[in-house]
């Protein structure tokens, strides 16, 4: 983030890289402060359940797997007739609303078709991951949802590198690869849903950066928009009383109480797409007090799954690292979605898998029908 903030394609990216510099390092002391905490102050220490096996039911599985799309189903149903077609019809001319206006109940929606396409890589049928993984994945395009899209390919590939016995080498390999599709996916359907001039226009990039790969410009906006947002916040604000607005997202939407910092994002001109890094709404709820005790949390978050191991909890574990793998961008641990994903994944995890043995170095997962 700080290297493409150096770029400044933006007439709007902060200036200066003092501020940014400072954020970072509060960040990373605070992070390491709370991992080193739990790390050296923790007296239990579980067990990491090194070379276990657990036995998936298969038939639980599907049976869930169908019970997910019947509800997916249902609500994209109730969607085209309540409010007409869905947006990726607009890129065909037909008259449809915006994507970030259409449909409702999405906080359930996009959930319930990120958790059926993570779990389709678990069913041994080949037929049957491509039928649900395509199927979760082809409904939340045509919703127009990167972000949905992206996490669940993040969390699938997580649960995958969780799971399989393949060696290291080749799983960064893999890795790499998923970056890369995750980059071109980010840029299509961003050109898509955006036209090239619109995209020039709305993110003010500055002329001399105009010939440059379109693919380049989503990367570098994508990475330093955010943390240019997050300086002019933090050089603009002004704090004066601790609120809890953070909360907010883990709220239903029709329960969503006014945002105390409204005015002032909406009379910040420098603040593009309202996006902010994980930290604006901890900064505005409680200053710099705000940074260091969310980046606290995260760090001992990230020392109690290191020393409880990943185990048989690999499908939440995948949920938060898709958070945190995308905490340049937002906070993704608070939203409702994100919280009826871990209430969901954890039951999953409890209903279908169940550990058999401790035989091998490397845990796996075994299927039986």
């Amino acid at each position: 983030m700080l290297g493409s903030l150096a770029f400044h394609v933006s007439y709007d990216s902060y200036p200066g890289m003092e501020l940014p510099i400072l954020l970072f390092s509060i960040s990373m002391i605070s992070l390491m402060a709370g991992y080193m905490l739990v790390h050296f102050f923790s007296e239990k220490q579980y067990p990491k359940d090194v070379g276990a096996e657990y036995m998936l039911d298969v038939s639980k599985l599907r049976r869930l797997n169908q019970i997910l799309v019947l509800i997916a189903i249902l609500i994209m149903v109730v969607n085209v007739k309540l409010e007409g077609l869905p947006p990726v019809f607009g890129l065909f001319s037909f008259d449809t609303k915006v994507y970030l206006e259409y449909g409702r109940l999405k906080q359930l929606l996009f959930p319930v078709l990120i958790i059926i396409t993570v779990n389709a890589f678990l069913d041994p049928s080949r037929l049957r991951k491509v039928l649900y993984s395509s199927f979760g994945l082809l409904s939340m395009l045509v919703y127009v949802t990167r972000g949905g899209i992206l996490g669940a390919l993040m969390q699938a590939f997580f649960v995958f590198s969780m799971t399989t016995k393949i060696s290291k080498k080749r799983l960064l390999a893999r890795a790499a690869g998923v970056l890369v599709v995750l980059i071109v996916l980010a840029d299509v359907i961003g050109s898509n849903r955006t036209t090239q001039a619109g995209f020039l226009e709305f993110l003010q990039i500055r002329k001399e950066f105009w010939e440059w790969p379109m693919v380049s410009l989503w990367v570098i906006s994508y990475f330093s928009i955010p943390l240019s947002n997050l300086c002019w916040i933090v050089h603009d604000f002004h704090f004066t009383t601790a609120t809890f607005s953070f909360l907010n997202p883990a709220l239903p939407s029709f329960w969503l109480p006014s945002d105390p910092h409204e005015s002032f994002i909406a009379g910040q001109t420098h603040v593009i797409d309202n996006v902010h890094t994980y930290l604006a709404p901890y900064f505005m709820d409680f200053s710099f007090a705000g940074i260091f005790l969310a980046n606290l949390v995260l760090g001992a978050i990230c020392a109690i799954l290191v020393r409880r191991g990943i185990g048989r909890y690999f499908l939440t574990s995948a949920i938060f690292l898709g958070c945190v793998a995308d905490i340049f961008f937002n906070d993704n641990f608070i939203p409702l979605s994100t919280l009826l994903q871990f209430v969901a994944q954890a039951f999953v995890q409890h209903y279908l898998l169940k550990a058999v043995a401790k035989r091998s170095e490397h845990g796996s997962v075994a299927a039986i029908a």
